[in-house]
């Protein structure tokens, strides 16, 4: 059975009529004439490329167009879906079933009344299906064949493969340690492998425990927190990637902390997604005096800020240089303030000492040293102020002992830090 949006299909194909008729759209005109918002025009062009069309970029006073290559006189695979059939239907119930976990073969037939001379629906919780008992194998069968269901041949179970019916799981938070430490035991060649990966991922992610095998967390730890901005800068950063970023310097024109536009020329050193700030940033050179200049200063730029992106002839040799390697190893969170050695004593107990063990294995210049009560942190950090903002968790349990002036520093923001927290309970409480 596959599954097929058909409101998506006939927007492609009206899509694919528009550029049948314009010799060029830009993105604002798609977004018009589809009356739809910037990421799903981006979206629908890119479904056009995926079924095998080719288009052109067209640059014009910094505006990008995109003229269609090839073509074909129709394109069956865009406007057709299938059906709404009784099978359709039976099918679905089928794989309702399924939804609440894996079945025995053996067993899944009483799961449903067929319909026949001998058999009537007895009201016992079965699901009924108006067919019989032949035409329900053939369903079953043809289930397996689409790659809808799979049945296991080590426990003789049906299991839903996840391809047009999303898997539901339902989770009480009370379980959920219990299904990371299961979750670290699967291997490739188990039924949902991919799905289970990604889910041991994200959960590890709310419970702090970061593996150094899962992608795109390393250097920051979250603790509780949702991920919903991932995808915020798609729109920015598909501006970036249409670029010769790696090579070429940009011209990139943004909005700043105070909204002010600003243009800038900039080699990219790096492009940093912060799982901390859910935000993807552009970490690199800029010449503010322009690119005849040899001055240049680092900058970090919120990619979500972004409003226009070119490059142009000058080259560069920033992206992942070991400069800015380095520069990223000292960041504890999204800063290009130099480096400051840091020592910060802990009292010793389980979940502090836990939660120490896993900031040190995200930092590459982090040390730490247990005596008798006390865990010593030493670390080399770029970012104080959001350090001082992690240490808040520890309470007063955390000392700094840096010298002093740093000290200060540091100490003043966590107590501004808990006083804020303190605050925020408080009116949590009131609320």
């Amino acid at each position: 059975m596959k599954s097929n949006n058909t409101k998506i299909r006939k927007t492609l194909a009206l899509l694919f009529d528009m550029f049948q008729s314009h010799n060029k759209l830009s993105i604002t005109d798609i977004m018009k004439l589809l009356r739809c918002n910037r990421t799903s025009a981006y979206n629908y062009l890119k479904r056009l490329e995926n079924a095998g069309y080719v288009f052109k970029k067209i640059q014009e006073n910094n505006r990008t167009f995109y003229s269609l290559v090839s073509t074909d006189d129709q394109i069956p695979e865009l406007i057709s879906y299938t059906p709404m059939t009784a099978d359709v239907l039976r099918k679905f119930a089928i794989i309702r079933e399924l939804q609440n976990g894996p079945i025995k073969k053996d067993t899944f037939r009483n799961h449903f009344t067929i319909y026949k001379s001998e058999e009537i629906h007895d009201g016992d919780g079965r699901i009924p299906l108006d067919i019989k008992i032949t035409q329900y194998y053939n369903l079953l069968n043809d289930l397996l064949n689409e790659g809808e269901i799979v049945l296991n041949a080590a426990d003789q179970k049906y299991y839903l493969t996840g391809k047009s019916i999303p898997l539901q799981i339902r989770l009480h938070e009370d379980n959920l340690i219990n299904l990371q430490i299961k979750l670290s035991t699967i291997n490739a060649g188990i039924p949902y492998y991919e799905q289970l990966q990604e889910l041991y991922s994200k959960i590890n992610i709310l419970l702090g425990n970061l593996d150094h095998d899962i992608p795109n967390v390393q250097n920051y730890l979250i603790y509780g927190k949702k991920m919903n901005g991932l995808s915020a800068s798609s729109v920015q950063l598909n501006k970036i990637t249409d670029c010769d970023y790696k090579n070429k310097i940009l011209c990139i024109t943004y909005f700043n902390s105070h909204n002010d536009t600003l243009t800038s020329y900039i080699a990219t050193g790096m492009i940093i997604y912060s799982v901390e700030k859910d935000k993807f940033y552009l970490l690199g050179a800029e010449y503010p005096d322009g690119i005849v200049s040899s001055n240049q200063r680092h900058t970090i730029i919120d990619i979500a800020n972004i409003t226009h992106v070119y490059n142009i002839d000058a080259v560069h040799t920033c992206y992942h240089s070991a400069y800015f390697q380095t520069m990223f190893d000292d960041m504890f969170s999204i800063s290009v303030e130099p480096p400051t050695k840091v020592i910060v004593a802990f009292e010793r107990a389980a979940n502090i000492e836990r939660k120490i063990k896993y900031l040190q294995m995200q930092r590459k210049n982090a040390r730490v040293q247990i005596q008798d009560d006390t865990i010593l942190y030493t670390d080399k950090i770029s970012g104080l102020a959001d350090f001082a903002q992690y240490l808040r968790q520890f309470g007063r349990s955390a000392h700094v002992i840096t010298p002093l002036s740093l000290r200060e520093r540091m100490q003043k923001s966590v107590e501004l830090s808990l006083t804020r927290y303190k605050e925020d309970s408080e009116c949590s409480k009131l609320l």
